[in-house]
């Protein structure tokens, strides 16, 4: 789960929804239906990662609309799970390597890097040649 859902969800997060509401930034599925347009004729019979907004959220549903332009069709290689996380960490890792390289930093120190997002920030700061000091909670 990642913790913009979670803190979302908890009413936590920038944009507190009225409830009852839907939760889910981003996921995967397969596009059944389209409501026309030549992206929504292009997507269906698709498998999909999709990402959402706080105005319009609902990744965490069996069925849900999307605006095709929030839908990236997925490779038959890549996995729901990992189709489900396409835009979060990706982007913020981005963001991250982009802020280390405009400070021209030779290190950074993080924490949680056992995570998904900790994982992608150790392989993208290896390709900057920026060296990394990863906290773990546990062993393993």
């Amino acid at each position: 789960i990642n913790p913009s859902d979670y803190y979302y969800t908890l009413g936590e997060y920038t944009h507190v929804p009225p409830t009852p509401f839907r939760t889910g930034f981003e996921g995967s599925g397969y596009v059944v239906e389209n409501g026309g347009g030549i992206m929504g004729w292009r997507l269906k019979g698709k498998r999909v990662s999709v990402v959402a907004g706080p105005e319009t959220p609902g990744c965490w549903a069996e069925y849900h609309v999307f605006d095709a332009q929030t839908c990236i069709p997925m490779d038959d290689n890549v996995s729901y799970e990992e189709g489900a996380c396409a835009f979060v960490n990706p982007l913020t890792v981005c963001a991250f390597v982009e802020i280390l390289n405009e400070k021209k930093v030779k290190a950074c120190v993080q924490t949680a890097a056992a995570s998904s997002l900790g994982k992608m920030l150790i392989r993208a700061c290896k390709d900057e040649g920026i060296e990394t000091i990863n906290i773990v909670r546990r062993d393993e």
